[in-house]
């Protein structure tokens, strides 16, 4: 947690509320009178096993095992790392976050502060430059942009001047001027001078998932070249992990689209958004990305691409679904549309009309559909060796699908057979012999999925653990837990860091909830992880009545307790066996084992 007081961590997570946190990404139904539930955002599953408890403030998963706290749900539904998960939980519970006072966090966070402040107020200036400028108003205009859409996108205009920004926000300031370089506002040319990237252009901001602007796109108003200039990358801009509208997209509701829309550039997404199609976004002078695919994926199981019909809409488009392979799951879709080769859909929009638009998004090719015909347009099929080529690039393509996607790599087995004209046992050959030549790279990721998926025996201690961290108020139910921790560590001390430090949390903080007390391990992601697995188990063998569940806890420290000083005991039992006279100290001891064994086994 760079920077953040670990106090506010604690303090943000004891004013939210898990169930708000979530439903704002995803929706729960109640299951109960403190809990709630829905399918898993976080892997596939048409059975509901993602349970929300409100009392104690976390969430877990019968099937895929995660569980956390609000900010860790934030951190893998978002994407973002931990720290930015916490800012993103604060901002929504009207909480300013706090930081520490270091020297280098002050300046970090003042840096940050002012990226920001500068990338506002340069939004400001290209606004107010728009309106003084007949010409970027005709512009607009001819394309069909009305004032609300320019108000909504903030469109602006950069005059053709090379120092407009420079000298509006750095004019004397070399630190400003050099956090303009930083920013990619700027540029340094020969001689130390320094000048404006964007001249004579109209401006897009370009807007991070949470409504920032992190960069800016500029397009001419005529025919010259370069058509587009986009921000280079910058501390707070990578453009292979950001997406033109994605925070728009994102205050939808599920209800209101069925597919996000990928098209190639921030124009199109803006003029399909003005003639009511809201759920498109567009890569950055960039093909999209494994990256972008797998934030999209957390939104919407449905991605349509759509592209330009000409060569290098096509290409683009192959090179997204390489970068596609990857994420292929059976219940997720990926969909690729080609308009007619004069036309993006920008320009399709405003001659046909939205309702044709529709109709081409409609003849959209599946995955599958996609790859067989494009790979049919690439040999002469009349030839077996055409034919054989073709089944080999196939197979390479089918190797990059994961292999718990069973139905899509058969449905592409089969079409693959159906166009080479052969059998689908000759595929499932040459698909096999592929696969056998898989990269160490894919064998290391299949053995940590198996690993992570494999059912585990829980210990008693390792029950312990789950219920003590699900079930925080368990502890007051603990006779002597001081007493406890003290035989605990004296006979089992191998075993016993993690629940010490869980009871002493709680001991400390009684009222504590799991999502608060999970942040105990935050920083240890082996802990944290195993600890996630045990209270993501189901409970089968409980019963829900408290009373049960508390005899239940309290059968299992006895055994946990008799195992540790039986084991000690027999140690002192067998150097007897063995003539080997026990010590004064031993004697004490094993009289006291016994003593504590008779009581525990009554």
């Amino acid at each position: 947690m760079p920077y953040i007081k670990s106090s506010f961590v604690q303090k943000l997570l004891d004013r939210v509320d898990i169930v708000d946190v979530i439903s704002s990404r995803v929706k729960l139904k109640r299951s109960g009178s403190n809990s709630f539930t829905c399918c898993c955002p976080f892997h596939s599953e048409k059975t509901p096993s993602f349970s929300v408890h409100q009392g104690r403030q976390f969430f877990n998963c019968f099937g895929c095992h995660k569980a956390g706290n609000a900010i860790n749900f934030i951190q893998e539904y978002d994407h973002v790392p931990f720290y930015e998960a916490i800012e993103i939980v604060a901002e929504m519970a009207n909480m300013e976050v706090e930081y520490e006072h270091g020297k280098g966090t002050i300046q970090n966070q003042f840096q940050k502060k002012n990226y920001t402040e500068i990338m506002e107020a340069t939004v400001r200036l290209y606004e107010q430059e728009l309106f003084k400028h007949k010409e970027a108003l005709e512009y607009l205009n001819n394309r069909g942009i009305t004032r609300e859409t320019v108000v909504k996108y903030h469109i602006g205009f950069a005059p053709d001047n090379w120092n407009f920004i420079r000298d509006s926000i750095a004019k004397n300031n070399i630190n400003l001027q050099n956090t303009l370089k930083e920013l990619g506002l700027v540029n340094e040319g020969q001689g130390g001078r320094i000048y404006d990237v964007f001249r004579n252009r109209l401006i897009i901001p370009i807007r991070d998932k949470r409504g920032r602007t992190v960069a800016f796109g500029g397009r001419v108003l005529d025919s010259s070249k370069p058509k587009y200039i986009n921000t280079k990358e910058s501390p707070i801009y990578k453009k292979g992990y950001e997406l033109f509208n994605l925070d728009y997209v994102r205050k939808l509701g599920k209800d209101e689209y069925n597919y996000v829309l990928v098209t190639e550039g921030y124009m199109d997404v803006i003029a399909l958004d003005q003639y009511g199609i809201h759920n498109a976004v567009a890569s950055l002078g960039t093909a999209t990305t494994t990256e972008q695919i797998n934030i999209l994926l957390k939104q919407t199981d449905h991605i349509k691409f759509c592209y330009d019909g000409d060569a290098a809409g096509r290409k683009a488009a192959w090179h997204v679904l390489e970068n596609s392979l990857s994420e292929v799951e059976d219940d997720k879709v990926f969909s690729f549309c080609f308009l007619p080769i004069e036309h993006d859909p920008d320009s399709y929009v405003r001659t046909y009309g939205v309702d044709k638009l529709r109709e081409e998004f409609d003849k959209a090719s599946s995955l599958v559909d996609y790859i067989s015909s494009e790979l049919a347009s690439r040999y002469n099929l009349s030839e077996i060796s055409e034919r054989i080529r073709l089944l080999n690039e196939a197979a390479i393509i089918a190797s990059k699908i994961p292999d718990d996607a069973i139905a899509t790599k058969e449905a592409l087995k089969n079409e693959i057979a159906r166009i080479a004209y052969t059998s689908k046992d000759e595929v499932n050959i040459i698909f096999n012999g592929k696969k056998a030549q898989s990269s160490q790279e894919k064998e290391v990721q299949d053995l940590t999925r198996n690993l992570v998926n494999a059912k585990r025996e829980v210990t008693k201690y390792q029950w312990l653990i789950a219920q003590m961290v699900r079930n925080p108020h368990f502890y007051a139910q603990i006779p002597n837990p001081d007493e406890l921790m003290l035989l605990l560590k004296k006979y089992s001390p191998e075993r016993i860091e993690v629940l010490e430090r869980i009871l002493n949390t709680i001991k400390s903080k009684q009222d504590i909830t799991t999502g608060s007390l999970l942040l105990v391990f935050q920083e240890e992601p082996k802990v944290i992880n195993f600890i996630n697995y045990l209270i993501s188990l189901k409970e089968e063998s409980l019963s829900n009545d408290f009373n049960i569940k508390v005899v239940d806890l309290l059968q299992n420290i006895k055994d946990l307790l008799l195992e540790a000083l039986s084991n000690r005991n027999e140690q002192l039992m067998a150097k007897s066996r063995q003539n080997q006279q026990l010590t004064h100290e031993e004697m004490v001891e094993y009289d006291f084992l016994c003593k504590k064994i008779h009581e525990l086994s009554a």
